[in-house]
């Protein structure tokens, strides 16, 4: 065997490993684009603080819940910041609006979706009250509509 032929197979089993490198992060990324994260609920209550510290007509991230914790006129809300696409954290944008940063879904300031490719709402969380101590329950979905307090 010549050596320009042992260079030359070198060089194609070098360019082969190459491509099969390629093709298996592009697998291993389109799997992890389909598949969303496994995301486990956190456990019980969490404390997100208390009454005075929520200014009305506001929304503030509580971190230990992965929530946005609103105050309206009809009192306070809780919406869960996982994305119901991959399960990234949602964050707030500048027009009031929430933005995944994984792929880019909008959801408007009460979680419904204003473009894809979420294609379902944020879910709004179970919270309570204990005195003046507001509870988020990260596990317990309720309806857009539930308010605590006022």
């Amino acid at each position: 065997m010549s050596e320009e032929t042992s260079r030359r197979r070198f060089l194609i089993w070098l360019g082969n490993i190459g491509l099969l490198t390629v093709a298996w992060a592009m697998v291993k990324g389109g799997l992890k684009f389909l598949a969303p994260p496994i995301t486990q609920p956190l456990p019980g209550p969490v404390e997100a603080g208390l009454m005075g510290d929520f200014a009305a007509n506001s929304l503030t991230f509580v971190p230990a819940a992965k929530a946005w914790l609103g105050r309206d006129e009809a009192g306070l809300y809780a919406i869960s910041a996982i994305c119901p696409h991959l399960g990234c954290t949602v964050g707030q944008v500048a027009d009031n609006t929430f933005q995944c940063p994984c792929h880019g879904s909008r959801f408007n300031a009460h979680g419904a979706v204003l473009n894809g490719p979420a294609t379902s709402p944020m879910t709004y969380l179970e919270i309570n009250l204990d005195g003046e101590q507001i509870f988020i329950h990260p596990g317990q979905s309720v309806s857009p509509e539930t308010r605590v307090g006022v």
